[in-house]
């Protein structure tokens, strides 16, 4: 197995009890100069609902002043193919990722068509 990236995901879909597996996710880093975002990468989740490793649109992940990341998972489009209607288009989940380089940042989302929540993992 490939080494992990330092900022990983795990989608459960808690209506299905199952993991969410092809769930897109973008990965976003904010310019602490003028806090606008820029995509830095992109994945899929696996067939157990993880995003191990990202395809990188930046390079590699690397130390900088830039603590917070956005992630953006499509929420739509994977209801869409399963035949379900729900509430939230996507969901966003924003997090300070201090330390990137030496620290592993895991993000749960638990997922419904009318609720999710998360936390930070290990």
């Amino acid at each position: 197995m490939s080494q992990k990236h330092p900022i990983t995901c795990h989608v459960l879909d808690t209506t299905l009890g199952k993991p969410a597996a092809g769930v897109q996710v973008s990965l976003y880093a904010v310019d602490p100069a003028d806090n606008k975002f820029t995509k830095t990468g992109y994945a899929e989740t696996d067939s157990d609902g993880r995003i191990l490793k990202w395809t990188l649109t930046q390079g590699a992940f690397h130390a900088s002043s830039t603590d917070v990341y956005r992630l953006v998972f499509e929420v739509e489009q994977y209801y869409k193919k399963l035949g379900m209607e729900t509430f939230f288009p996507w969901v966003e989940i924003f997090v300070n990722a201090k330390d990137l380089l030496q620290e592993h940042y895991h993000v749960p989302l638990l997922l419904s068509p009318y609720s999710y929540s998360t936390y930070r993992g290990s």
